[in-house]
């Protein structure tokens, strides 16, 4: 089975750029639209590279959606509690789909730096437990990372 088939083969693809893989839509969204759900391929206790966290301990596979890319000015939100990829902004065909992985995630798998270049970028992307309580504030931040972070404060 292909590891990251596309959530919806009639509007979203992934795509490949300077060796990397994205994911885009070939239609558009208006703000607060539901792009589509997130789909559920396997849970884990553990988060990995192709997971997203749903709770304190509980990190889901997610298929395709495995291929969206971070932002610090993400033009989607991933709600864990609908499980649905929901339009942060009015989106564009073509455009590519990002989310701020601290929205979801307590402590990433694989930390990385951030090349989004942007006023807001947090630099090196670790999860939302390295991040102050006013940068996560800027962001829809799913409810576990919140209690989370409202604990250490």
């Amino acid at each position: 089975m292909d590891p990251t088939p596309s959530p919806d083969p009639n509007f979203l693809h992934t795509f490949e750029r300077d060796g990397a893989r994205g994911l885009a839509t070939s239609r558009g969204f208006r703000r607060g639209e539901v792009v589509c759900a997130i789909p559920q391929t396997a849970r884990r206790r553990r988060p990995t590279r192709l997971t997203v966290q749903v709770g304190d301990d509980e990190h889901v596979e997610v298929g395709g959606l495995a291929t969206l890319n971070h932002s610090c000015d993400p033009n989607v939100r991933l709600d864990v509690e609908r499980m649905e990829v929901v339009a942060e902004r009015d989106i564009e065909p073509g455009e590519e789909l990002t989310f701020f992985y601290p929205s979801t995630e307590w402590e990433m798998a694989e930390p990385f730096d951030c090349a989004c270049g942007g006023p807001r970028c947090v630099g090196v992307v670790r999860g939302a437990r390295d991040l102050p309580a006013e940068v996560l504030d800027r962001y829809f931040v799913n409810a576990h990372v919140r209690r989370r972070a409202e604990r250490i404060d």
